[in-house]
This record gives C-alpha cells, sequence and structure tokens, in this order.
C-alpha cells in the first residue's frame, strides 16, 4: 500500500499496490492501473492525490534492466514478468517524500472505512449517548467508487458464505477523546456488546473490536424475480450494532459534531466505522508502528482515509483545502 505522510488524502485503505504477495504473484494489469513508455499513467495517479508522478520503474516492465518493448512483454497487457514481485504493475514510488509503501499482509492495513453518516442515535446524556453503528462487509467491494480493496488477493471477500463463518475487527473512530469521559472522567470507553474490547489510540479517537463467536456480517438476502430479465437478484441487508460512546462532560470537548437524536441517518455525519477482516488484537499498535503519521498515538490524520469526511473533522490544513474547491464548483 502506498501511504501519504503529509498532506495527502487517500480514497484507497487497500488500493492495488500491494507488497509481500509472493506466492503468486499478479502478471497482469489493465486499463486505469497501465503506464506507458515515457512512465506517464493512464488514470491510477488521480487515484492518490495531487502532486505524484512516476519517477522511474526499479522492477519490470520499462526499468533498466528491461526496455519497455521487451519482447518477454505480451502487448499492452502484460506489465510484468515472473519473478517482479513489487506488486501488480511492479513499479516503486521514488521521487516524492510523502509516500511509501506497507504491506498489508507483513505489516498492517488501514480499516476499510464505510462511512460515518449511515449511524443512528438513539439516546443522548451528558456523558454519552447510544449509538445504532452500521457495519459494512466487502460483498460490493468490486463496483465501489469510494474505495478499492484487493478483491484479486482476497476473492473470498465476494463470497457471502465467507462472511458466515469470517471473524472480523470492528474499528470505530470519533472526533474527540472518548477517555475523556467515563465514571472517573477520565476512562471512558466505547462498549459494544456483540464484541471483545481490543484496543484504543493514545488519544482516544480510534477503537477497535473483536468479533465474538456469533456475531457475523452475514444476514439471509431477500431475493426476488426482475420483473424485466426474470433473473432472480439479492439484496443483502445492512448490519447495525448498538454502541454506547462515552464523552467530556464539558461540551467544549464533545466537538465538532453535535450529537444529538434528530440525526438522520444518511445524511449526518457522527463517527466512522470500518473493518478488517480476521481478528486484528494489535491492529492500533500495527498502525502506529508502520505509519508515520499515527507514530505519536495521535489519530487526527485518519479522517483523510474516510469514504466523504466533511470538512469539519480534516485536519486543518485539508479541511480548508476541501472549502477552497467548494468554494470554485
Amino acid at each position: 500500500m502506498i501511504v501519504p505522510t503529509d498532506n495527502f488524502r487517500f480514497f484507497s485503505s487497500d488500493f492495488f499496490l500491494t507488497l509481500g504477495n509472493e506466492e503468486e504473484p499478479s502478471t497482469t494489469c489493465t486499463g486505469a492501473q497501465t503506464y506507458n513508455e515515457d512512465l506517464t499513467d493512464n488514470g491510477f495517479l488521480s487515484l492518490l492525490g495531487e502532486g505524484l508522478y512516476i519517477d522511474k520503474v526499479t522492477v519490470g516492465r520499462g526499468s533498466e534492466e528491461v526496455p519497455y518493448n521487451d519482447p518477454s512483454y505480451d502487448g499492452d497487457v502484460i506489465f510484468h514478468n515472473e519473478g517482479d514481485k513489487q506488486g501488480d504493475c511492479s513499479f516503486q514510488f521514488v521521487n516524492n517524500p510523502n509516500f511509501n509503501c506497507v504491506s498489508h499482509e507483513q505489516g498492517q492495513q488501514i480499516p476499510i472505512w464505510a462511512g460515518g453518516n449511515f449511524n443512528s442515535i438513539r439516546k443522548v446524556f451528558p456523558s454519552y449517548f447510544v449509538m445504532k453503528a452500521r457495519v459494512s462487509d466487502l460483498l460490493k467491494a468490486e463496483k465501489w467508487d469510494f474505495d478499492t480493496v484487493d478483491t484479486k488477493a482476497h476473492p473470498e471477500y465476494l463470497d457471502p458464505n465467507y462472511w458466515k463463518t469470517a471473524d472480523f475487527t470492528l474499528f470505530i473512530w470519533c472526533p474527540f477523546d472518548v477517555t475523556k469521559g467515563g465514571y472517573n472522567g477520565n476512562d471512558g470507553k466505547i462498549t459494544v456488546a456483540d464484541f471483545y474490547e481490543a484496543e484504543h489510540s493514545p488519544d482516544g479517537h480510534l477503537w477497535s473490536f473483536l468479533s465474538r463467536s456469533k456475531t457475523k456480517l452475514f444476514k439471509t438476502p431477500r431475493c426476488i424475480p426482475n420483473k424485466e430479465t426474470g433473473l432472480v437478484e439479492c439484496t443483502y441487508r445492512s448490519y447495525y450494532f448498538q454502541a454506547y460512546v462515552d464523552r467530556s462532560m464539558n461540551p467544549d470537548e464533545q466537538g465538532p459534531v453535535d450529537i444529538n437524536t434528530e440525526i438522520v441517518p444518511g445524511e449526518t455525519w457522527t463517527c466512522e466505522t470500518g473493518i478488517l477482516p480476521g481478528h486484528q488484537k494489535y491492529a492500533i499498535t500495527g498502525l502506529m508502528n508502520y505509519y508515520e503519521m499515527f507514530q505519536n498515538g495521535t489519530f487526527e490524520m485518519m479522517p483523510k482515509y474516510f469514504r466523504d469526511p466533511p470538512a469539519h473533522i480534516l485536519p486543518v490544513e485539508e479541511s480548508k483545502k476541501k472549502k477552497s474547491r467548494k468554494n470554485q464548483l
């Protein structure tokens, strides 16, 4: 995974360039994931933000060892040979100090965030609120336009039967320090009864939970025939879990989101929810170990990975950019 370490925002939490998959390296890149002889890209760089270009290819087609038009490559389809194992397109970005690479298999993957505006607020009290949190599986990941999941390496994510038995890790990020609440005013936490507690970040924003044995991201689908085609189409319903979220009694420490029971799901952002497949008990520690932006234990940069974060939860500089873009429209 290519990781922004400064003022860049990603749409992808599982981008196509994945390191560490050396047993069965992918051999094809098509469409937007390809690059040209002059090292211009065919679309994928726009997913990574502004100011990035390909400086050189270190492994594979167009590298110093292998010319771009080498006969070993099959026209415009095959972009590396067997043995080129750096990733799907087999090149590295070496020109931009704002990016480095982290292996999802050997390092730590960013949670796959599904949006913070689909939750509903059930009850609100001065020191905590009750949230019906929406959690998404990855069945429709190939159709997402807000994130890119490596379903080529993990086709099981698209299989409903996988989610019948799969363990998973739930992540909740709130735009305030949850630990400033609680019984003693400094021991607040998020409680989700359907999960075991795992970790929370030192700044109290990011929390992780491990699914219990009967907690699965699977519901019997609703299948009805299409009136026009006659084919049976199945719809998989959303999953919701009740979360108790502590917060400070001081209103100045409860923002910047006004949490109330009149919030309309689908319209107003509350707290972000996401998952990673499997039980990843030490995922937050991994994020701190592998990502420079999180090394100090603060996760204010995490909204750059969110599906559609509102400007008021983004880091200050990024928030200004987002407002400026809106003003130009």
